[in-house]
Order: structure tokens, then sequence, then C-alpha cells
């Protein structure tokens, strides 16, 4: 079976069975040595981390670009700060390897996150940026083959990869490494949940990189936890006509402090001072909606602007109508909606240069989230939600699902 790297959502090309694979901490995988192995075969690990990197500039706004690379998640030995493109070129094996001697992580991701970020901005300049994020990450730990070798002046480590590169090791990155080698190492253990509703035992769709999943027969949301399916509170926004498909948003409600806002009216009339907002609003805490669904970081910015303005029906909760036609899978979990927070609020006050330049200093708590599915009528050639007349070109979407 085959599977991107990171994405625990797969599907048996035989049975037709959706399996999620559930495992303590991200997923591992490893590259297999070239030629014939070594006796002193080691695997050093890799972080691999990739997703859509905002970065706010005050006076030109937000931008944002897709980040893909690994970073070493050990220290001490003097490694390539990437493994480049191999994982792409050689393919990544699920699991620990099976021979050589596998090298516990010694750096966690949310280090390797800022060594990659760093390393980005110190290729591309980071002047004027005041605040970055990634958002939508997906992280794996990726086993590189490396050989323990004799060289002319002591020790070296060699890739046991096509390339062979070699780095010669001082007395103390030797003693280093004889260390790192007996440290104790525990393999991950994994197993598959199969994507059968909990409730009827209908099937639900193994979409890559789904992070929740609902039935078409039963019409209850599911997402894993704890080793099992759990119910997911959701929403769902009425579908004005037939054929519309159901497009997933975390609608966030947060609190603020530093910014003059209290309520959904305020945030409204601080972000377009010229908008009423309904009256109901102004009992309602400050609402963020955030696409759950991965698009290109321009357009994610511009649906969490529209949909956070708009005022939409409410909607029926728990329950997906038998005429409520397909539904876009989540791929962004509330986690990484609660990441792009400031970046939404960036582009809401976008032109206001001295706001931009204190978002960075604002503190903000969630409050409460849930997952709303909002109906999008097809177009010619794109999604268009009825309410705010927003498109979504239907390539954007389909690109949206490799992110």
């Amino acid at each position: 079976m085959e599977l991107a790297a990171g994405d625990p959502v797969l599907r048996c090309g035989f049975c037709r069975t959706g399996l999620f694979l559930w495992a303590r901490g991200p997923l591992r995988y490893h590259l297999r040595p070239a030629g014939e192995p070594s006796r002193r075969l080691v695997y050093l690990p890799y972080w691999r981390i990739r997703g859509l990197r905002y970065r706010l500039d005050p006076s030109r706004g937000v931008d944002g670009a897709l980040l893909d690379t690994t970073v070493p998640a050990r220290d001490g030995l003097p490694l390539a700060g990437s493994l480049g493109i191999r994982p792409q070129v050689l393919g990544l094996w699920l699991g620990d390897p099976g021979r050589g001697r596998p090298v516990a992580a010694s750096l966690g991701p949310a280090e390797a996150a800022r060594t990659a970020e760093s390393r980005v901005d110190g290729a591309v300049g980071a002047r004027g940026v005041a605040l970055t994020r990634l958002v939508g990450d997906t992280v794996a730990l990726v086993f590189a083959p490396f050989a323990l070798e004799r060289a002319a002046r002591g020790w070296q480590l060699r890739a046991a990869l096509p390339d062979g590169a070699a780095w010669p090791l001082d007395a103390g990155q030797v003693r280093a490494a004889r260390a790192t080698l007996e440290a104790p190492f525990e393999p991950q253990h994994r197993h598959a949940l199969p994507l059968r509703c909990p409730e009827c035992a209908g099937d639900l769709p193994a979409a890559p990189g789904a992070v929740a999943f609902w039935c078409s027969r039963c019409g209850r949301g599911w997402a894993p936890g704890g080793g099992r399916l759990v119910p997911l509170a959701y929403e769902t926004v009425p579908a004005p006509q037939p054929g519309c498909r159901h497009f997933p948003f975390w609608a966030v409600s947060f609190q603020a402090r530093g910014l003059a806002f209290d309520s959904r009216a305020g945030l409204r009339r601080w972000a377009v001072s010229y908008q009423p907002a309904p009256p109901e609003w102004g009992r309602q805490p400050p609402t963020a909606w955030v696409p759950a669904f991965k698009v290109q970081p321009r357009l994610f910015l511009r649906l969490a602007r529209n949909l956070t303005l708009a005022a939409l029906p409410p909607g029926a909760a728990d329950r997906l109508p038998p005429d409520a036609g397909a539904v876009e899978p989540a791929r962004l979990p509330l986690a990484e909606a609660a990441q792009a927070l400031k970046m939404v609020l960036a582009e809401l006050a976008r032109g206001r240069e001295r706001v931009l330049a204190a978002l960075p200093g604002v503190g903000l708590r969630v409050r409460r989230a849930r997952l709303v599915l909002v109906p999008f009528r097809r177009g010619r050639t794109e999604w268009i939600e009825p309410s705010t007349g927003t498109a979504v070109p239907a390539a954007a979407v389909e690109h949206g699902r490799r992110l």
C-alpha cells in the first residue's frame, strides 16, 4: 500500500478498506541503503517538515509559501543540514529500519521547525518581518542510513546512499557517536483503525490527509483520538440548491488582549468600519472562520476574511442532510487553525501598518471552536459561496489536496 509521508490515511488496494494508522508521535519512515550494507550501518534521524509558512511585514502585509525540508533530529554529529530531495526520489518505507542500528532523535519537531524557518529567513532575508507562522504542517521522522567507517585519519560517517558523501569525525564527535549508539532506542508501535462508522458500520471516506470523517449513511462525524474514532461535533449550513459541495471551516471564538474589540460585532467594525453588523453579533464573542481544508496561502486568507465577515444562516448541529452532496475532507486540525489566527487578523487589518506592527504583541486565547460545513455551489470552473460570492477555483482545491 502506498501513502504519502506523514499521512496516516490509506486505502487497501485489494479490499478497498480505508485505514487510519495510529501511533504515538509522528509516523516514522526510513530510506533503504544503497549497495551492500556495512556491518556498522547506523540510521540517523531527520525531521521532515512540510507546511504553509506565512510571514507578516507591517509595511507589506502577509505573504506565504510552501515549506518542505528536512532537518537533522540529532545534535553532536557533523551531518548534512538536509536530506535534499532524497525522500522524494528514493522513496520512504514506513516503520523503523529492520537492519542496522537506528538512533533516537534528541531534538523535537518544534525545534526542527524553528531551524528550518531560520534557514529560509537566512536565504530570502527576514528584514521587516514581524511575525511568522507555520500552518498545516505535516511532520514525519525519517531515518537515513550511514556507515561508520575507518578513514585515513580516524573515523568517518558515510551516507549509505547513491551519492556516498562522507563526513570525518574528530575525537569529540567519535565519543558523541559512541554515546549515541549506546543510548536506548524505543521502536514505534502502530495499529490501524478501520475507517468504518462506529454508529452504523458504514464506510468512511479514506481521503488522504484527512483529520475528520463523515458517514454518508447516518450523518455522524468522527475524528481519531486516543487510539480510536471518537464523536466529532459539527454543524451544517443548509444548501441553497442541490449539487452543492460542503467545505469545512473552523469557527474559532477567541479573546484578544490588546485589540479594540470584545465582540463579534466589534471585530466586524474593527475590520470594516462602514459595514453594520447583525444585532445578535453584539452578544457573541469575536469569531474567526478558518478554512479546515488546504489551499494556497493567498486564497486561504481571502476565504478566512470573507467568511469571518459574512452573516451565514445558522447550521444544523451534528446533522449531514441526505441531500448535502459531497463534503470536502477536513485536512487542517484545530491546533493549526489556532496557529493561523493572527494571520487572519492581519488580513482583516490589511493596509493599517500601525495595527499590523502591534499584532505580534497581542495575546490571543481560544474560547470555543466548532467545525462548520459551508455549502458552495458549482460554477463553470470554481466553487462559489452564495452569501459572499467568494469563488474557489476547482483547480486550487485539487492542488490543495496535495499540500
